[in-house]
């Protein structure tokens, strides 16, 4: 809006002596963070560049193990196990065009800006897609109302029926799901993704503490995220995305869930009663690879332009499902 003038005296802006100017910097935008994928090994899909789309990965068997009497015979076992296979089958796509008479007026680089957006727009896409199909994938002793591969004492809810979390059972549900890991016999460091709604149950509740959280500072005074028990929290908005970005049809089509309400509803994620998955994994759990394989440049063949498209080939696995663990609940 140019300056206010008084009634009756003419605009410096309509006569023209007063030019507009537009900037060569672009707008801040900010974009939903990829962080599952990035956080599970890579090794080997690093091992399919250039050399096809599968790889077989040898699993380590299991050696029978038992009593022996001096001067008895051995019975001599040949250990074998099932492999597992990785191959490269997902792909995603992005396509574009730029009139000449755009381009050669503006003073910014489009091209370069909007390619740069398809890029993290692919991020997205994947991590949302990866979220919504590995929580369906941890071992059955990881989920539901009697988790525990030993206890079956572990209560982590159901899409149907989740668990209402709230700043008092934090511990207990986190507790339980990294329990859960632990009675499989999975080490090393863990890790929780959960919705962003959850994050200020989570810092409202005893984790907030610091002699809960192991160190000398309080994570609300600090501002970083949780680490408990060996176990860091991260937080994300792609579960928010539980429809299709393209088609509309649902990532986790059918859930539904009694809300706190009494209510029958079904997952939009739009409603913090609806039912969020919070996951706890190890980074072995899971693999994920991908390349951008094609990024083509033509010229519009009827016309005068730049037609601009990339490939996206990319996949992910679960390796081993006990090292993944996953509670249904809601905001309480």
């Amino acid at each position: 809006m140019s300056l206010e003038n008084a009634v009756g005296q003419p605009s410096y802006n309509t006569a023209g002596f007063v030019p507009q100017y537009w900037s060569r910097v672009w707008n801040a935008k900010y974009y939903k963070q990829a962080k599952l994928t990035r956080m599970l090994q890579s090794k080997y899909f690093n091992e399919l560049k250039n050399a096809g789309d599968k790889v077989t990965i040898p699993t380590i068997p299991t050696v029978a193990v038992g009593s022996f009497t001096t001067g008895g015979s051995l019975n001599f076992q040949v250990p074998t196990s099932t492999p597992v296979e990785l191959t490269l089958s997902r792909q995603a796509a992005w396509a574009f065009a730029v009139f000449d008479q755009s381009e050669n007026r503006s003073h910014l680089d489009l091209a370069a800006a909007f390619k740069g957006d398809a890029v993290k727009q692919i991020d997205i896409y994947v991590e949302t897609q990866a979220l919504a199909d590995l929580v369906t994938q941890a071992d059955a002793t990881n989920k539901g109302a009697t988790a525990g591969a030993v206890s079956g004492a572990y209560n982590l809810g159901t899409a149907a029926n989740p668990i209402k979390l709230e700043t008092t059972n934090v511990i207990e549900v986190t507790q339980s799901l990294t329990s859960c890991l632990n009675e499989n016999n999975i080490t090393g460091d863990k890790h929780f993704i959960l919705p962003e709604v959850l994050r200020g149950v989570v810092l409202r509740s005893e984790l907030k503490a610091a002699n809960v959280a192991g160190d000398n500072v309080s994570q609300l005074r600090s501002g970083e995220i949780l680490r408990v028990d060996g176990a860091d929290f991260n937080t994300t908005n792609c579960y928010n995305q539980l429809l299709h970005p393209e088609t509309g049809a649902p990532l986790l089509p059918g859930i539904t869930c009694t809300n706190s309400n009494g209510d029958v509803v079904q997952a939009t994620g739009a409603d913090a009663l609806h039912p969020s998955p919070i996951l706890c994994f190890t980074n072995a759990f899971g693999a994920y690879g991908g390349v951008l394989s094609k990024i083509e440049d033509t010229r519009i063949e009827n016309g005068f332009g730049t037609k601009y498209k990339g490939l996206y080939i990319y996949d992910w696995k679960v390796l081993v499902p006990p090292a993944l663990s996953v509670a249904w609940v809601y905001k309480g």
